[in-house]
């Protein structure tokens, strides 16, 4: 039911997308049970499990490619990785954290990279002029969604778009009641086709500190606080309902839209959510396509949230997929290969 309603104005099915993972695992374990049992109840988990199946292969991946790519001379690269600002505020306790993911994304070699909590001023923090030279990508479209200036220092914070290829194109989508966070797309001229790149960080649910130490307590003791319960739902249900009408806003630029695409970003959503039912549609997921298991992009809470994505133009070879598991942010980059069929003059 959650892929269908709007959590604009029903956000408590919302909130059962991120539970479903642990429904299927659960139901998996008991069928197993019932079958050792009284397999006549291990049947009727099955065929529960059946009418799922279509959420289920959106949220498990069976590749076995996993991650290792097929040769192709003309395949290109992108990621997509929220940075959490490289740890500007050092919530990691790591001075060094800024220069490991600079060192992962240069091992990477990236065509494209699509970053989001991203944060640069001109002096100490130069991410923008930094990873150009470090990339080698001169193109770049930066989506701003705060500026200060702080003793003559600029600073900013959004959302950017690097590239290898022209960017030939830039537009913002103005979504619903947000100062932190954005959509941007950039038409990418690769060869001889413009490909329409859309870079996104739709709403968050902002946990804090103690928010993500009461979900531990929980994990740990069963032990639930009524208040601090209503707290976290209260949460949830805010930012669901601003999602779902973000979400509306991309979703129509997309259908609007006549360049082939690729949509990719933090959603802050699982596959079975109203945000990834509208916009896969007619892509394809990398992660379905070419990665294996749960595809698990979010450190926090539970080892199970896929809630950043790489969709691309139906049109396009996916050749592989992979999440790179370094707790650098609180967010894990998701590496796609894919080749497209360019236009002959």
């Amino acid at each position: 039911m959650g892929c269908f309603i709007n959590p604009a104005y029903s956000w408590f099915y919302a909130f059962l997308g991120f539970a479903f993972p642990l429904f299927v695992i659960i139901n998996c374990g008991l069928v197993i049970f019932w079958l050792f049992v009284e397999k006549k109840y291990s049947i009727v988990i099955i065929v529960s499990l059946a009418l799922t199946l279509p959420f289920i292969l959106r949220t498990f991946s069976f590749s076995f490619a996993d991650g290792k790519a097929e040769k192709d001379p003309n395949s290109i690269k992108i990621i997509t990785y929220n940075v959490r600002n490289f740890d500007l505020y050092n919530w990691s306790h790591n001075t060094n954290t800024r220069a490991q993911m600079f060192a992962l994304l240069e091992a990477e070699k990236p065509d494209i990279l699509c970053l989001q909590e991203f944060y640069n001023d001109t002096a100490h923090f130069k991410n923008i002029k930094d990873l150009q030279q470090l990339l080698q990508m001169p193109y770049y479209h930066y989506g701003k969604t705060v500026s200060l200036q702080d003793h003559k220092l600029p600073r900013s914070w959004g959302i950017i778009t690097f590239s290898k290829f022209p960017i030939i194109n830039k537009q913002r989508l103005e979504l619903f009641n947000t100062n932190t966070n954005a959509c941007i797309y950039s038409d990418v001229l690769i060869n001889n086709d413009t490909v329409r790149i859309f870079n996104m960080h739709l709403q968050s649910i902002h946990f804090g500190y103690n928010d993500y130490e009461y979900i531990s307590k929980i994990e740990e003791t069963q032990d639930a606080d009524m208040v601090a319960t209503k707290n976290i739902l209260r949460k949830i249900k805010r930012a669901a309902t601003k999602r779902g009408k973000q979400v509306d806003i991309v979703a129509e630029s997309i259908r609007n839209s006549d360049k082939k695409l690729i949509i990719c970003g933090d959603f802050n959503d699982p596959p079975v959510s109203y945000t990834y039912q509208q916009l896969s549609k007619n892509m394809q997921d990398a992660f379905v396509k070419k990665g294996f298991g749960l595809g698990r992009t979010y450190s926090k809470i539970l080892p199970i949230l896929r809630i950043d994505y790489t969709l691309v133009d139906p049109t396009f070879r996916v050749i592989s997929n992979k999440t790179i598991h370094r707790a650098l942010s609180d967010h894990y980059p998701e590496v796609t290969e894919f080749s497209i069929h360019t236009t002959k003059k």
